[in-house]
């Protein structure tokens, strides 16, 4: 990176993380390790959304580690079990699977943050997948890489909050049948 009259780091004033440095030949992203995402599932039959998606997702300075495709659902039960995603990715329409059957077999099979990104407007339909287990819901044509970074940190905290309730849960009933309660 060139050294120019006038560069400067722009700092996140929130976490005090430098998020871009600006030169005399305009600003240069810097990525970001606000989180490490080990590993993103895709799943998404069009490859042109493929193409965009991963666009999108270089484009969120998030640390990840790898970005798996399936086309379809069976492919993308399989990387579930092979991959261990932190989070999927999913177009609720794929060649072999429609609507919210594709997300209810995807949740079956993951405890991974699950967004699902849906070509369409159908706002009920978004209602629908958060109330079958979606941890986000967004219409394919008003993501941007902004808007990605910032669903896939909410899901991811979604995710880990339900995780940690449901491991105190487990935690207060075998204390209640330890108490004997």
């Amino acid at each position: 990176m060139g050294e120019g009259v006038g560069d400067e780091e722009h700092v996140d004033r929130l976490a005090g993380r430098v998020v871009g440095v600006s030169t005399s030949y305009g600003p240069v992203p810097v990525r970001v390790p606000i989180m490490r995402i080990n590993c993103v599932l895709l799943a998404n039959g069009d490859k042109q959304e493929v193409v965009e998606l991963t666009q999108h997702l270089e484009r969120t300075l998030l640390d990840i580690g790898k970005v798996v495709v399936a086309n379809t659902l069976a492919e993308a039960i399989k990387l579930t079990a092979v991959e261990s995603p932190d989070v999927v990715l999913l177009e609720l329409d794929l060649d072999d699977s429609k609507n919210l059957a594709t997300l209810r077999a995807v949740r079956d099979k993951t405890e991974a943050a699950v967004v699902v990104i849906h070509q369409g407007e159908d706002e009920v339909l978004g209602v629908q997948a958060v109330r079958e287990g979606a941890d986000d819901f967004v219409f394919r044509q008003d993501l941007t890489a902004r808007s990605l970074r910032a669903i896939l940190l909410h899901a991811l905290a979604r995710r880990h909050r339900q995780s940690l309730a449901c491991r105190v849960d487990q935690k207060l009933e075998a204390l209640t049948t330890l108490a004997g309660v």
